[in-house]
């Protein structure tokens, strides 16, 4: 059986009557349970408190504003495409919001992982203005400002975040980053080598080949063709130092034969202070230097003529 229009009206009316001595929505307070302090002061403990909750879930959305750019799209121009990410629901590190944001939001996102680990450098970037890999580098909890995350610097971008490395990779080569020896091993089988000699290794073998320390060269920005720039320069000290390579002399003299692949460092040392591994590329490639010649200071300058 219905309701006539009467008795519809009085059922409003008589709903707004019963919710208003419930709650009232003005002052917040719960009319039916004047005179129980305790229990009103429990009740706007309890609406304040759901209040928070949602401003809380609200201050967890973290804006990220990524580089996007598609080839295939030339009438597209490059630009900073804005995300948000719920912290909440999120792993610790910057890859961790990339991959939510491939996996929920937008699926054409492109960038290079592997690991997850700080190991294959794969995943390497500019977050913030500094040269870093992604899996690495923690979310800035601080939500009132975006993190702004764009493609390595001075490299040719391939597309989004994905940039060219194939002149990084050759110049890598190029410093043949392997054994050399003029003799086989003593006993046929293996080089040896004494724990105080592969000492000496530490800090040269850690390099993961993510980029980071190169793009962030201005030495390597002007002259990418020329100069190997810090992350071949810190491979090939790792086996001019190593004990069991008998071709020093010769990776020395491959390296200052050109003064352009060793000399046009300029001790910026924006290399060491972007390195997410804390190598220090600057102070190999001056060792190197000072292995050519006592004083590398005139090293330097006689081969920059």
């Amino acid at each position: 059986m219905g309701f006539s229009s009467s008795g519809k009206k009085w059922l409003s009316e008589g709903y707004k009557k019963m919710m208003g001595g419930l709650v009232n929505t003005k002052h917040k307070r719960f009319g039916i349970l004047d005179g129980h302090p305790v229990s009103q002061h429990h009740a706007q403990a309890a609406i304040e408190s759901q209040q928070s909750l949602k401003d809380n879930i609200k201050a967890l959305k973290k804006e990220f504003k990524i580089y996007r750019w598609n080839p295939d799209l030339p009438s597209q121009k490059p630009l900073l495409k804005s995300y948000y990410v719920d912290l909440a629901r999120c792993g610790p590190m910057v890859l961790d919001a990339l991959q939510k944001i491939k996996s929920e939001d937008d699926s054409t996102l492109s960038y290079r992982r592997s690991c997850r680990e700080g190991i294959c450098g794969s995943c390497s970037m500019n977050i913030d203005g500094t040269n870093t890999v992604a899996c690495l580098k923690p979310i800035d909890a601080d939500t009132s400002k975006p993190t702004y995350i764009t493609p390595l610097p001075h490299m040719f971008v391939i597309k989004d975040l994905v940039v060219d490395l194939t002149n990084f990779y050759n110049q890598y080569k190029s410093i043949e980053p392997w054994l050399k020896t003029k003799k086989p091993p003593p006993d046929g089988r293996e080089y040896r080598q004494t724990p105080s000699d592969r000492k000496k290794l530490d800090g040269l073998y850690e390099c993961i080949l993510c980029a980071c320390c190169s793009t962030s060269c201005p030495s390597y920005w002007w002259n990418p063709e020329e100069f190997d720039g810090p992350a071949a320069l810190l491979h090939a000290h790792r086996w001019i130092s190593d004990s069991r390579d008998d071709y020093t002399e010769e990776r020395l003299q491959a390296l200052t034969e050109n003064d352009k692949r060793l000399y046009r460092c300029r001790t910026i040392k924006n290399c060491t202070a972007t390195c997410p591994k804390s190598l220090n590329p600057a102070r190999a490639i001056r060792q190197m230097e000072a292995m050519k010649s006592k004083n590398p200071i005139s090293a330097r300058i006689a081969n920059t003529k």
